[in-house]
């Protein structure tokens, strides 16, 4: 999606709090608690991605303990070094749908742990997303965690679907008797251009890599992210071709199929589930005739697939199928009769300049922006944020949720910036970019908040099938409170609920 210029006006909460009511005492409280330390650039040391190791010391106040035989597993899906000591421990438990993953972040003596976890990369932030946020190292890329950088790792991601009990540790898994729905219960559309994704990889210089792209497709899928945008061509063969059309598209699909326009749009349509045409991005007024005639053009040549226009039902055309205005201006749900979809972008934390049109991107403007109080992705804001996505989904009974892009920081890497230490552009840290390049592999790295994406897109399905009521926590797209105990909630009333059928 193109970045909003609107400037955000509300603030909100970093941590589980309501956002109408913060303020900047408040935060400021928190951060003592919390003992958030701002770690010097020297503390940091990195290159792009797996061609050295990144490394942080572990400093006194996040309570590692790099030479005790004890690994500790975190309690809670906040940010690692941001929560208390209390919620780390030894043993615990949690509930998740049959067949499905879930994901841990440990410490401690993690080469015990080598071949089944995988490291959370560090990086500095000295420009935060919002005013809100502390400048500090936070922790996003995963990486691989060997037996070279295992004791230069500070955090690491454990992902598993049974229970854990070994090297100390004592992670239960209970598993209700249900899968997770196929279609997950809000899909999430987030675009991955094959050929952005070679360039990228290939540090600026386009290298043919089928293989590399579809693995990328792949880890989104594998973590109910529906890929957009992500045809080779608009008039790539049906299959039996490696660059069909059922290769980069077809089998990823597990929601409503979006399709490229051209002449071969009708035959895509057969092959695909509820077919939609993303149509134009945040459209101004003045090109409302210009839209309304392509609006009509589509409906004629392609009557069965919809049209998709990411603006609110207060644009002057007639014939958009799905409305997905910003969440900031999803203000009455009500006021739409029809299907819904909402995004996030850069108006969350606040807009800034695109580094990768400068022609020097070390040399760059910062702006000071509150929050607007929607969900906000950046890698600096509260993992309760994404949480919030999709229970505001989920409560506005939103069809779909859009994120921009999943690789938009790799146009930095021809420009000399190293995304694995500088993820800063349009105003915020790793905005619209959830992957990070491999360039010895040619792949992608998954995040955090990759992981976080996934965890939350089963909170929503928990909730549906529980049924279980939003309204003590959702008051708006903008005003909400997340509770800690929330998922325990959620899956604790699902599983009730499943008793009695």
């Amino acid at each position: 999606m193109t970045r909003s210029k609107m400037k955000s006006i509300i603030l909100s909460l970093p941590i589980f709090c309501i956002i109408a009511s913060c303020n900047n005492s408040d935060i400021s409280k928190l951060a003592n608690q919390e003992e958030l330390s701002v770690t010097t650039q020297q503390e940091v040391s990195t290159d792009t991605g797996n061609d050295s190791e990144i490394s942080e010391d572990c400093p006194e106040s996040s309570h590692c303990t790099p030479n005790n035989q004890e690994i500790f597993v975190l309690d809670s899906f906040e940010k690692p070094k941001h929560a208390s000591r209390d919620l780390w421990k030894t043993s615990l438990s949690r509930t998740i749908f049959k067949d499905a993953s879930t994901f841990f972040i440990v410490k401690g003596n993690l080469c015990l742990l080598v071949g089944e976890a995988q490291r959370l990369e560090p990086i500095l932030i000295e420009h935060p997303s919002a005013n809100e946020y502390p400048s500090d190292v936070y922790y996003d890329a995963i990486t691989d965690l060997t037996m070279e950088n295992c004791n230069k790792t500070l955090y690491a991601i454990l992902d598993i679907k049974e229970s854990y009990i070994k090297n100390g540790l004592n992670i239960e898994i209970k598993h209700l008797p249900i899968s997770a729905p196929t279609t997950p219960t809000i899909p999430l559309f987030i675009q991955l251009e094959p050929y952005a994704f070679n360039i990228g990889v290939n540090r600026g210089s386009y290298v043919e890599n089928h293989k590399g792209a579809l693995s990328a497709l792949e880890l989104l899928h594998d973590h109910r992210i529906q890929p957009i945008k992500s045809w080779i061509s608009s008039n790539s063969p049906i299959d039996k071709d490696p660059l069909s059309f059922m290769n980069y598209v077809g089998k990823f699909k597990n929601g409503p199929t979006n399709i490229p326009e051209g002449r071969s749009a009708n035959l895509y349509a057969k092959y695909s589930s509820r077919p939609w045409f993303y149509v134009v991005d945040e459209p101004e007024e003045a090109l409302a005739d210009q839209i309304q005639n392509k609006l009509n053009e589509l409906k004629i040549g392609h009557p069965s697939v919809r049209r998709m226009i990411t603006t609110s039902n207060r644009y002057p055309v007639r014939g958009i199928d799905i409305y997905c205005p910003v969440m900031e201006q999803l203000d009455n749900r009500e006021e739409y009769s029809g299907e819904v979809w909402s995004y996030v972008s850069c108006m969350s934390h606040g807009c800034g300049e695109n580094r990768a049109y400068l022609d020097d991107p070390k040399v760059f403007t910062t702006e000071s922006h509150s929050r607007s109080g929607a969900p906000d992705l950046t890698i600096d804001a509260p993992s309760s944020d994404i949480f919030a996505f999709f229970l505001i989904g989920r409560h506005l009974n939103l069809g779909a949720l859009l994120y921009y892009d999943s690789i938009t920081q790799w146009s930095l890497i021809s420009k000399g910036i190293n995304i694995y230490k500088d993820m800063y552009n349009f105003g915020g840290n790793g905005d619209g970019t959830i992957l990070y390049p491999d360039f010895k592999r040619k792949r992608a790295f998954p995040s955090l908040r990759l992981k976080l994406l996934r965890e939350a897109s089963l909170l929503a399905d928990a909730a549906k099938l529980g049924n279980y009521g939003l309204s003590s926590y959702i008051f708006s797209t903008t005003s909400w409170y997340i509770s800690p105990n929330i998922r325990d909630e959620i899956y604790s009333h699902l599983k009730y609920k499943l008793k009695d059928l």
